[in-house]
């Protein structure tokens, strides 16, 4: 996905696309909702999620890697859309 802003995350400048806002905006909802299994996922993403992320190293990986997230994203959206009262407004609020 091409980038649509440049944002800031932990005081660095960061390339935001519109998964990324999408994915982001669905853990605002998941923390407004319920902050419990908010914590619970931040905290294993927090763990697992860089390591995870350097055994994406060929080409084959990185290619399933952007099905898998690509699902999501669809699945986020779904969520957002279904629970929100103005998805739109929630996704274009992240990194503002």
């Amino acid at each position: 996905m091409k980038p649509i802003l440049i944002g800031k995350r932990h005081g660095r400048a960061i390339i935001v696309n519109r998964q990324l806002q999408i994915a982001n905006a669905f853990e605002e909802m998941i923390s407004d909702v319920s902050p419990k299994i908010h914590s619970v996922i931040r905290r294993n993403y927090d763990r697992y999620g860089y390591n995870l992320s350097l055994k994406i190293n060929t080409e084959k990986r990185s290619n399933l890697t952007y099905l898998l997230i690509k699902h999501l994203e669809w699945l986020f959206l779904l969520f957002l859309y279904l629970c929100c009262e103005k998805p739109e407004k929630k996704i274009k609020n992240q990194y503002v």
